[in-house]
């Protein structure tokens, strides 16, 4: 009777082992991605879209997953070129700006603690006196520091220093690079690496921990990633700082930057470095399992309310921005963020609807074709709706993009970052230093360019805007673009007038010293100093460029010296230009082209100086 019963209940187990199974294997055949492509579709579209541009990737890997499940990995190319290193599951990469979703999934654990109000004007949660260079006292609150639209100004000046620069701690260096609040609130988006380590030092003062210290303890131990550091020399974790030497950077063409591994002082902002194992871990707690559940939260409805809209494109029911996260333009509504460093690129996309998510991680900075060739495989193409009629006129004319920098030597800065759109054929094109940006309409007031999803709209002042995820643009009179265009042109032109004269000069000298007449181009030492201050005056220029563009330190590299010799220069050609002025006109006789051209040089030298600000940090 045992031996029967016991039959029975082996059969039993077996055939709900079968069913088990094959519950399993059809709940895995069921896979559909947004896009249309099931599992093996989509691993097959990966593998062909893998293979067509892996010749032009240094290193790359990527993780697809639904909820707990990772439906697949893949790793690519090398992590050291030189040294035939290849990418593998040991190898650790920067995920960049991705780090920002770090604070405010902190951000989100405090609220549903009740310990954080995102509504709540932050100087509730900082010292008395903590901003110096505010616009106006109007309230800036923690979801402004999640929309980027507290109106602060792009900092330039030690985002990235070399490995053992040293760090003060958060405060100190919040402190010592205090951009200025160059817009109203809200009045523009405008990304803010400075405004996101503010919001993680609000972490700090509500929890009485480090902001790493608070990240390991409450995201990055719970959810066993123990392959991540977060300080600047990531010296949270032994075993990532041993690791992040072996992987080297490399631009988009494959050509190795050296240096290639910098500090970011500012660390929530973007300094979290990984395996391609942690960084997935981290976006299937983003995903939660099938019941809504994750370890970052005592609350499945936190994790929902994390990823849901709390920013909007004008005045459509659009999402531009959850919580922190940037809303993509895909089929479907897709939340992530992506993040570039001075030689790695990342990104973080999650479909709260599906649960399907991906993570790439490269060792190229600026590399496009995986982190953002592989959304719409994913996700499917953006999906406008019924366009309407009568869409809303793109006014013609030049822009201004919100993300950057009015005061200071970098000022110049801005004009870099203008597109100028016009209409076409096929709807509106705009060009910024030659880059052709497409622009065309998906509805009414959406707009949809290289992929991303914009809309129209007008700021408070009236200007017509153009708004997309990280920053808006906003135009701006094109007699104000062309005027500082031509002080540009203008100020280059004399600089090289200057050179030129100084040549002349140089042979002039050759001459009389081997007893020939002087020429009749020789210049009296007025001159002569003009033209040599005004060749100055792009030299130094120049070395504060280069001193940004290679990411020197401003505590070692002689910034201030390099702005108080602009200074000191437009002092003496202001002088020089009124001295010159008052000989022309005093002299009585005809004036000489060359005397009134000195005369010119020193004018122009010194209103460039002043206007864009090259006397300024």
């Amino acid at each position: 009777m045992h031996t029967g019963i016991s039959k029975i209940l082996n059969c039993f187990s077996a055939l709900l082992l079968v069913l088990i199974i094959g519950g399993t294997a059809g709940a895995q055949s069921e896979f559909v991605a947004p896009s249309g492509l099931n599992e093996a579709q989509l691993i097959t579209a990966v593998d062909a879209f893998i293979q067509e541009n892996e010749p032009d990737t240094a290193g790359a890997a990527i993780s697809i997953f639904r909820n707990e499940q990772t439906i697949h990995q893949w790793y690519i190319g090398e992590a050291d070129i030189e040294n035939d290193v290849p990418v593998s599951d040991q190898t650790v990469f920067e995920w960049g700006s991705v780090t920002k979703t770090l604070v405010w999934v902190s951000a989100l654990q405090l609220w549903e603690q009740g310990k954080l109000d995102l509504e709540a004007d932050v100087r509730t949660y900082l010292p008395d006196g903590f901003f110096t260079k505010r616009k106006n006292d109007d309230p800036v609150t923690y979801l402004n520091l999640m929309h980027h639209n507290a109106g602060w100004e792009e900092m330039v000046k030690d985002l990235f220093l070399p490995q053992g620069s040293g760090f003060n701690g958060l405060e100190a260096e919040l402190k010592s690079h205090e951009p200025l609040q160059i817009y109203e609130t809200e009045q523009y988006t405008a990304y803010s690496n400075w405004g996101v380590a503010l919001a993680g030092h609000i972490i700090e003062r509500i929890s009485g921990l480090t902001f790493a210290d608070y990240v390991h303890r409450n995201i990055f131990e719970p959810l066993g990633m123990t392959q991540t550091a977060l300080l600047p020399d990531l010296s949270d974790n032994a075993w990532v700082r041993a690791r992040r030497p072996v992987t080297q950077g490399y631009t988009v063409i494959n050509r190795l930057i050296s240096p290639n591994w910098y500090q970011i002082n500012l660390y929530p902002a973007g300094m979290a470095t990984s395996t391609l194992r942690d960084f997935e871990l981290f976006g299937k707690a983003l995903a939660g399992d099938e019941n809504g559940n994750t370890p970052l939260f005592a609350k499945a409805a936190t994790l929902k309310k994390l990823l849901e809209p709390t920013l909007y494109y004008g005045d459509r029911a659009y999402p531009r921005n959850a919580h922190g996260f940037w809303a993509m333009g895909y089929s479907v509504p897709v939340y992530g963020h992506g993040g570039n460093t001075a030689a790695h690129s990342a990104i973080l996309l999650l479909d709260p609807a599906s649960h399907i998510g991906t993570v790439v991680l490269t060792n190229q900075s600026g590399e496009q074709v995986f982190n953002d060739g592989l959304g719409p495989i994913l996700y499917g193409d953006f999906i406008p709706g019924e366009s309407a009629a009568d869409p809303e006129p793109i006014e013609e004319g030049v822009y201004q993009s919100s993300r950057t920098v009015q005061n200071g030597f970098a000022k110049i800065y801005s004009l870099m970052n203008r597109p100028s759109f016009r209409k076409t054929d096929a709807g509106y094109e705009g060009a910024a230093l030659g880059q052709k940006i497409p622009l065309q309409y998906a509805a009414a007031d959406l707009v949809n360019a290289k992929g991303m999803v914009g809309a129209l709209g007008k700021d408070r002042n009236g200007n017509s805007t153009i708004q997309f995820y990280v920053m808006d643009l906003y135009k701006i009179p094109e007699l104000q673009n062309i005027l500082e265009w031509a002080v540009l042109v203008l100020w280059i032109s004399a600089v090289l007038y200057s050179l030129v004269m100084l040549i002349l000069g140089v042979i002039n000298a050759i001459r009389v010293k081997n007893g020939k007449p002087p020429a009749s181009y020789a210049a009296d030492w007025k001159r002569t100093f003009t033209y040599l201050f005004s060749i100055l005056s792009l030299v130094t220029v120049l070395l504060l460029a280069a001193g940004i563009l290679t990411y020197q330190p401003s505590g070692s590299y002689p910034f201030g010296l390099y702005t108080s010799i602009q200074l000191a220069l437009m002092v003496l050609m202001a002088l020089l230009f009124v001295w010159q002025l008052f000989g022309l006109i005093s002299s009585g006789a005809t004036p000489r082209v060359r005397g009134i051209f000195a005369c010119l040089v020193a004018l122009v030298v010194t209103f460039t100086t002043y206007y864009w600000q090259f006397y300024r940090l």
